[in-house]
């Protein structure tokens, strides 16, 4: 998983935010930037170096759109260093 601190800033730049989209993200069917749930680091596209950013209480991501019927306790694949 990634901390807050590793996720990489220069991705969010752009002028528009991505949405996240809910799958289920497997080792077999990797999830792409603000896709989830993800559990471990491998369900995530390594392609782009994407990890698991772990959320709780519906904690922000820099960069990405939750739309309100997203759980709150759901992880979502990030971009990061």
């Amino acid at each position: 998983m990634v901390s807050n601190s590793q996720l990489k800033t220069s991705f969010y730049t752009f002028d528009s935010v991505h949405p996240v989209t809910q799958k289920s993200c497997s080792y077999s069917s990797k999830c792409n930037i603000g896709e989830g749930a993800c559990n471990v680091d491998s369900d995530c596209e390594p392609a782009y170096n994407l990890k698991c950013y772990p959320r709780t209480n519906g904690n922000p991501v820099i960069g990405l759109d939750f739309p309100e019927d997203f759980p709150d306790d759901s992880n979502v694949c990030v971009l990061t260093w």
